[in-house]
């Protein structure tokens, strides 16, 4: 039974981690395909820097909120249908899952035929679950790296390192895991903006 419930977890966090908004968003408002406008890419980073500013603030939060739904969900049904002693630990490892998916939904979306977005807001959302000291420390990281940068990609790289950082030292083993999986994904969709950053080639935000 308890495989069966983590396998629900898969299912339910991938198909709410999917949903892409800030295509549906732009589209809804707009008419336009986000995909046909700077980088492809149907995150908050390019529908802000495509014009549409409050679309991208606004892609930002639904995006990091997807993986906070999904475990929101999957907890609830987790405490329904548990009938043992280890209720607590079935629902944090259901919900670590399921977080752990609407990232990789977002990133692989099954309504965008497997396109996606690099994750970063779906992983903020996710790491806000999982400890919310790690994720603020995480998001000054981000905004610092920022103000100095002005480079998007470069500042969620280092939000993704000084997260990784903090959950290897004061996380437990699941959540150190689970962090380190999301973060190694995060990298790999950020290859082709490291490749530019080495070559002085990534556009900045202004």
């Amino acid at each position: 039974m308890l495989y069966i419930n983590y396998i629900f977890s898969i299912v339910i966090g991938y198909l709410i981690g999917s949903i892409p908004f800030g295509y549906v968003l732009v589209k809804i408002f707009h008419k336009r395909d986000i995909r046909e406008f700077g980088s492809g890419n149907i995150g908050a980073t390019n529908v802000y820097r495509a014009g549409y500013k409050e679309l991208g603030i606004a892609t930002f939060i639904l995006d990091a909120a997807k993986a906070l739904i999904a475990i929101f969900f999957i907890s609830q049904i987790e405490i329904i249908f548990s009938n043992n002693a280890n209720v607590s630990e079935n629902v944090r490892n259901a919900s670590l899952i399921g977080g752990f998916f609407a990232v990789i939904g977002h990133m692989y979306s099954i309504f965008l035929r497997g396109k996606g977005g690099k994750g970063v807001s779906t992983m903020i959302g996710y790491f806000f679950y999982i400890s919310i000291p790690m994720t603020i420390i995480g998001l000054i990281s981000w905004i610092l790296c920022f103000r100095l940068s002005k480079y998007s990609s470069l500042s969620s790289l280092f939000l993704t390192g000084t997260t990784t950082l903090y959950a290897l030292i004061f996380l437990p083993k699941n959540a150190k895991f689970a962090v380190l999986a999301v973060a190694i994904l995060v990298i790999y969709r950020h290859r082709e903006n490291i490749k530019r950053l080495i070559k002085n080639e990534e556009k900045k935000i202004q």
